[in-house]
């Protein structure tokens, strides 16, 4: 009988696997598909997560670990892009590395961890998933100019309680002067000498002082004020 098959043409035509059944016989099935069983009236699209190259197939092939297909009856893979991974066979999509994890290649099963030593180390993280590789600084760390170096942060000038600071973005504490965006070395953020007319902050030269102080460590009074020679104070 031909119960499985639509039509009466079917009972006479025993196609074998990897074809199907037409109204003048057989064909086979084409890339992209498959025909697992004898008298189909027409193959089966290979599901999402598998391809098949070839025609006259009677299975799918799955993809490998690091390799994904989102789209039924396709012929080939799609690789994980940097910054993702696929970490198992058969897989639809593809995932992003954690936070705090990367890779720099396509076609990864896994990520790696910026805490480990592979060229960073235990000051290091990431921005946010799917990153290729550690670009912010952890905790009680920022990043140097280059963008490439984690430093150690002073919590004693600086506000050292956020990841992903940087020698651009970081607040200095109130009472501490920066001459320069650049300066990040702590030898060169000092205290000022009337602590109140520093503000702190991301700020550098003037924008650090206090309005009725200027210059260098905002030791100089504006126009209009002058300085308590004793506590240091403009007034």
């Amino acid at each position: 009988g031909g119960s499985s098959c639509p039509g009466r043409w079917l009972d006479a035509c025993q196609s074998a696997t990897g074809s199907r059944c037409t109204s003048g016989g057989s064909d086979f099935a084409e890339p992209g598909t498959h025909a697992p069983s004898v008298r189909m009236a027409a193959p089966g699209a290979c599901p999402p997560g598998t391809v098949q190259p070839n025609a006259s197939s009677s299975s799918c092939g799955s993809c490998l670990p690091g390799h994904f297909q989102p789209h039924q009856a396709q012929t080939a893979c799609q690789s994980a892009r940097p910054g993702f991974y696929v970490p198992s066979a058969r897989a639809a999509a593809e995932r992003p590395c954690p936070e705090g994890e990367f890779n720099t290649q396509g076609g990864q099963s896994t990520c790696d961890r910026c805490y480990d030593d592979l060229g960073y180390g235990p000051a290091y993280t990431t921005s946010g998933p799917g990153a290729t590789r550690c670009d912010w600084c952890r905790p009680q760390h920022l990043m140097d100019p280059t963008g490439r170096v984690c430093l150690g942060c002073d919590p004693d000038k600086m506000n050292c309680t956020l990841a992903g600071l940087s020698v651009s973005s970081l607040d200095i504490l109130p009472g501490f002067f920066r001459m320069r965006p650049s300066v990040s070395d702590t030898e060169l953020i000092r205290q000022c000498k009337y602590r109140a007319a520093c503000v702190g902050g991301n700020v550098t030269g003037d924008a650090s002082c206090d309005t009725s102080y200027k210059g260098p460590l905002c030791g100089v009074c504006k126009t209009n004020h002058f300085m308590n020679e004793q506590t240091f104070e403009c007034m």
